[in-house]
């Protein structure tokens, strides 16, 4: 094997002498001549020669962003400001009116009879603690509370900022005011109270608003910083920093974790940054890959993670946190360049807004790396943890190291494309690419391309190391090879009697190698050993192979995972509960549970589940999704290996276009219920709300629910539950957020929803909707009593009727037989009795005439 040109080794960009030359005075030097010592120094070589961090202008990629666009007819005027009442709704202020968001569907809001807002224009919102929402305007501050609009008309102006303090207490800040009274207020029960310079506060206007930890407040505003407090006002005008003047402007302001202020200032033609106070000096903040010192910035957040958010205007949306910073711009999909506004909400998820409409930022469970991220192109064959806690990237021609955010790029390897990677136990970095194999070893990298006969490697499609520290390539071509080298020479070549795919190796913790084929079944191969067959079992082609220290098997399949274990084969696929059957890859993390990568997601399984799946086969499990909503994006990858474990713990996935992680340790969960609302009742084509005790009109038939779950996160993801109680048992409509009914009877109904949100947590409260379908005149009881006395009366006559007919019919039936009879007895009197006495007279005669 003939040593290949030296290369420079973890290169970001070009080949620098300079650096080339001190690489090699070191490796010189120290004379490495232990493999164990090579990882320690690939590493060295990558900090010696700066890595690539990710692109700047990468877009927040650990993060689910949506985007709610001024174009797309949602909203009549600019989105100004958001806030979140107690029974969970989203309320968008815009230039004209309201608007509340329940995640799904807007609805701009109407107030009851002649009530209007002073001003349309809305310029702050706040959910109160009493379940109202106060609303500033361009015009004053009013109230929504019980759906009624109450004004506090005492103190008018611009309204820019709300709080509320401890105590309940509204403040607020204001501009444009229409007295003298100060910038800054305060409303309770006995009226408002505003304070300016009498009190000591020196600002003409205020435009932001924060409160401090100790129950007092900073106030910003046209020309500085003032801190109210118990004891007293300071002042901190702006003109003390340098190049600012007395009409600077604090566009932002936060409080960071000392409490120290953090503030976006901006005067005409002259951005001036993040600057803080220490003490009373002013002081540039400067963080990591954030826009430059000068810059100007429109808003300003701390989330509950301690992220600061950062607006710079025409800039774009940053993020600064411990690990750097990332951004995310109109290119990559956010409504404007120019943040005006941030809003967090119960869930954690953050919410911006611009003129042009509103965006959503979310932590997804399942973060991607790609080509917007840095990565050279959206072509990532393989992927590999290294012995730190890094991971190798191959794809395109170069082999990558992605480690604490930064990505480095490997030189030197053929200019081919790099379909396998691998860093074995002695810190090796193998390489397998269009037309054979490559090892770094001592910052030098040398070529296998011909196997121990001299056949020509190909395309080397997959890379794995046993536990004896031999590495095995699996090699394409006809037939498919898989190559045992041990140390840097080929010992052992066995041909595959069926294809294997590239992710379907995997050490054997009892020596050798397993191998999954594409007709399903499992082959073990050990140099100098007899192979090993296990039988398919109908399960189709294996895509990816994970095998336990207790030597089972688990093989991911196009139809389920398939077990091998002490002699005993089982299948967990969609009639156990899985979402789907074609599984990519399979891994288990520290904690013993299974992740399948699988076409319909990612899926975790945990070690009790799975234990009593194989105890019970019959059995159903619980396995937790994450879906394209979580940032799950599967798909098959024909090189290998596919899956990797970091020794963070982060489970690293390649789907061919990009990489994916998820780290098990720091998957947070939504643990709050959602609130339900039964929103109104739609009856026969008309709209009622949702009010207790609701009469719908006599004779209704055709009945619509609308309800809803206040989980914005991932509405996609809430479900629901619904029954007529007493009329039905529990439906389950799934996301649907309706309820038909098309057969009501008059009555009294009670309505019943419940819902969980995204990860499953459920209110088993719910709400219900209790309503009534009286009856019409003649579905009255009055009426059917009256219809049956009357319906009795009638059949009564219709019974007398019978009667008198039958006793008619008897009469004429006696009147007949009287008749009949009477001309019998006639006939007998007028012919028999006749002839009778015809005959007497004839027997007298008779006798008479006799002789004697």
């Amino acid at each position: 094997m003939t040593p290949a040109k030296p290369q420079t080794a973890l290169d970001p960009s070009s080949p620098e002498t300079a650096v080339n030359s001190a690489l090699k005075t070191i490796l010189a030097a120290v004379r490495i001549v232990d493999l164990g010592l090579i990882s320690t120094v690939v590493l060295l070589l990558s900090t010696i020669v700066p890595a690539k961090a990710l692109d700047p202008g990468r877009r927040i990629s650990q993060y689910g962003h949506t985007s709610w666009r001024l174009r797309d007819g949602l909203f009549a005027g600019a989105p100004t400001s958001m806030a979140q009442t107690t029974d969970g709704y989203l309320w968008i202020g815009t230039a004209n009116g309201l608007i509340r968001f329940d995640g799904v569907r807007f609805v701009p809001w109407v107030f009851p009879g002649t009530e209007a807002l002073m001003n349309a224009s809305v310029n702050s919102l706040l959910g109160s603690q009493d379940g109202s929402l106060w609303i500033g305007t361009g015009g004053g501050l009013s109230q929504l509370k019980d759906g009624h609009l109450v004004h506090h008309r005492e103190k008018r102006g611009r309204i820019n900022a709300l709080s509320q303090g401890d105590d309940g207490t509204i403040w607020f800040v204001r501009s444009r005011a229409r007295d003298d009274n100060g910038p800054f207020c305060r409303v309770r029960s006995d009226g408002t109270t505003c304070f300016g310079k009498s009190e000591g506060i020196l600002l003409p206007w205020a435009q932001t608003l924060a409160s401090d930890r100790h129950g007092g407040f900073w106030i910003g505003g046209t020309g500085g910083l003032s801190h109210w407090t118990v004891t007293g006002v300071n002042n901190y005008p702006a003109d003390r920093i340098h190049g600012a003047s007395a009409n600077t402007e604090v566009n932002a302001l936060v409080l960071l974790a000392d409490g120290r202020p953090l503030v976006g200032l901006q005067q005409p033609n002259l951005g001036l940054g993040l600057q803080t106070l220490q003490g009373k000096v002013w002081s540039t903040y400067a963080l990591p890959e954030t826009p430059e010192p000068r810059s100007s910035v429109a808003a300003l957040h701390i989330d509950r993670d301690g992220g600061i958010w950062i607006s710079a205007i025409d800039g774009g949306l940053y993020r600064a946190h411990a690990g750097g910073a990332d951004r995310f711009r109109q290119a990559d999909g956010l409504s404007s360049d120019t943040i005006m506004d941030f809003f967090e909400d119960r869930e954690g998820n953050l919410w911006t807004i611009s003129p042009d409409g509103i965006d959503r930022f979310r932590n997804l469970p399942v973060a991607t790396y790609s080509r917007r991220d840095g990565l050279p192109a959206n072509l990532v064959g393989s992927v590999s943890a290294s012995t730190s806690a890094a991971v190798w990237i191959g794809g395109g021609a170069s082999a990558m190291m992605l480690r604490n955010g930064k990505l480095s790029v490997l030189r030197g390897l053929p200019n081919k494309r790099i379909t396998s990677l691998l860093e074995d136990h002695a810190g090796r970095l193998w390489a397998g690419d269009e037309a054979g194999l490559s090892v770094t070893r001592d910052g030098k990298s040398r070529t296998l391309t011909k196997d121990k006969g001299g056949v020509p490697l190909n395309m080397v499609s997959s890379l794995a190391e046993d536990r004896e520290g031999n590495v095995w390539a699996l090699v394409i071509g006809r037939p498919q090879r898989l190559l045992c080298i041990r140390g840097s020479d080929i010992v052992e070549v066995f041909e595959m009697e069926t294809p294997v795919m590239g992710g379907a190796l995997a050490a054997d913790p009892n020596g050798g190698i397993w191998a999954g084929h594409v007709t399903g079944e499992l082959t073990r191969h050990r140099a100098g050993a007899e192979l090993v067959k296990e039988p398919a079992d109908g399960a189709g082609a294996v895509r990816n192979l994970w095998v336990d220290p207790d030597g089972s098997t688990l093989a991911a399949s196009e139809k389920g995972l398939v077990r091998r274990k002490d002699g005993s084969r089982r299948r967990l696929d969609r009639k156990n509960g899985l979402a789907c059957d074609d599984v990519l890859s399979v891994i288990r993390d520290q904690a013993d549970n299974l992740w399948l990568y699988a076409t319909c997601g990612l899926l975790r399984i945990a070690s009790t589940e799975f234990d009593r799946w194989w105890a019970h086969p019959e059995s159903t499990i619980s396995a937790k999704l994450f879906d394209s909503f979580d940032g799950a994006h599967p798909a098959p990858v024909p090189f290998g290996p596919v899956v990797s474990r970091s020794t963070d713990g982060r489970l690293w996935f390649s789907n061919d276009s990009a990489i994916q992680f998820v780290d098990p340790r720091t998957l947070a969960q939504n643990s709050i219920p959602p609130p339900v609302q039964i929103e109104q009742i739609v009856a026969d084509r008309v709209v009622y709300q949702g009010s207790e005790n609701l009469r719908l009109p006599a004779l209704t038939r055709d009945v619509q629910i609308d309800y809803t779950a206040l989980s914005v996160g991932v509405p996609q993801k809430v479900r629901f539950r619904y029954q007529l109680e007493g009329r039905e048992s529990w439906q389950d409509p799934g996301t649907r957020r309706q309820a038909f009914y098309t057969d009501l009877r008059p009555g009294k109904y009670r309505f019943h929803v419940i819902a969980c949100n995204n990860d499953g947590v459920w209110n088993e409260k719910g709400a219900s909707l209790d309503f009534t379908i009286p009856p019409a005149w003649y579905q009255t009881d009055g009426f059917l009593a009256s219809c049956v006395i009357a319906f009795s009366l009638f059949v009564w006559g219709l019974y007398r009727l019978r009667l008198h007919q039958l006793a008619s019919e008897f009469n004429t039936k006696l009147k007949v037989r009287e008749a009949e009879r009477t001309r019998i007895a006639r006939d007998l009197h007028d012919t028999v009795l006749q002839s009778l006495h015809g005959l007497m007279f004839r027997c007298h005669q008779s006798s008479e005439n006799v002789v004697f």
